[in-house]
């Protein structure tokens, strides 16, 4: 009995021998929990437990707390650790799994175990206008393209008086996983009379409104959110019930903040990564000694 003891010890050290011999300076993951911050539901944060979860074990993947090889805690444990109920730990670890960071296995010798750094390919990113010019829309879905009255706040957002009559489209955009996007556009029918049906198949609605004679567009105005998906956007964007979307409110304005369309557009965050660039240059400067600095 007490060889067999002995036996086991020896069996784990040599684990963590090997661990160290691959060059990680950092035990495994189990060793490395000592008082992890507790997940805790909040009534502000719309972002799902399992995915704040994910993101956590995630991190410590990027940062090799548990290296390429290590076996992450049970189940049972993680819930315990983070104060989560074990669907949420098995809805994050699958997320992981289907990234190709952590393999899954049952039985005796199974569990979660972190994989190399050969993953699967990240989901494609970029501006929202990027998504037609990099091809990343297989098909493009137009519910409908027509006119009806709009909402309080839609004329709102358009200037309008409540229950004015609008030009309205709605898209579908669909990539290689499955919808990427879903856009509902308010124009004022002036605007919207000069959109034809075939170009939104294949062009942004913005794009078509700044390459026609007659409007002139001077800015754009984004409003994003964190939302979660309810049973109407689950079923549009093929998505489960509570999954993370983006909330994108989207105004084009012309020549003294005149409205020219308004936009409801949500986005499934794990198919497409929104990002927004902003290039910073310094305007010409006069030195007191009369110089001109200029900057590169």
């Amino acid at each position: 009995m007490q060889g067999a003891v002995w036996q086991r010890r020896d069996a784990r050290a040599a684990r963590l021998d090997r661990v160290w011999a691959n060059g990680y300076k950092h035990k495994p993951f189990t060793m490395l929990i000592s008082s992890p911050a507790r997940l805790l539901a909040d009534g502000g944060d719309p972002t799902p437990l399992y995915f704040r979860l994910k993101t956590l074990l995630s991190r410590g993947i990027e940062s090799l707390a548990h290296p390429p090889g290590s076996r992450l805690p049970s189940e049972r444990r993680l819930a315990e650790l983070y104060g989560v109920s074990r669907v949420t730990v098995r809805q994050a670890l699958d997320s992981m799994r289907r990234e190709g960071s952590v393999r899954r296995a049952r039985g005796r010798r199974g569990g979660t175990f972190v994989l190399s750094c050969e993953r699967a390919p990240a989901p494609p990113a970029g501006s929202f206008e990027s998504l037609f010019s990099m091809r990343h829309v297989r098909r493009v879905e137009i519910v409908a393209h027509d006119r009806r009255r709009g909402s309080e706040e839609i004329c709102a957002q358009l200037g309008l008086s409540a229950g004015s009559l609008v030009a309205y489209n709605e898209r579908r955009l669909v990539g290689v996983d499955g919808p990427i996007a879903h856009v509902r556009a308010f124009m004022p029918l002036e605007v919207g009379v000069r959109v034809r049906r075939r170009d939104l198949q294949r062009r942004l609605l913005q794009d078509i409104l700044l390459t026609t004679s007659g409007i002139k567009a001077t800015a754009m105005r984004d409003e994003v959110r964190a939302a979660l998906a309810d049973s109407w956007a689950a079923q549009t964007l093929d998505v489960r019930l509570g999954y993370p979307l983006l909330d994108v409110r989207r105004a084009l304005l012309g020549p003294g903040d005149v409205p020219i369309h308004y936009s409801l557009i949500l986005i499934a965050s794990e198919r497409f990564t929104m990002t927004l660039e902003q290039r910073l240059t310094t305007s010409p400067r006069t030195t007191t000694g009369g110089d001109r600095c200029d900057a590169s």
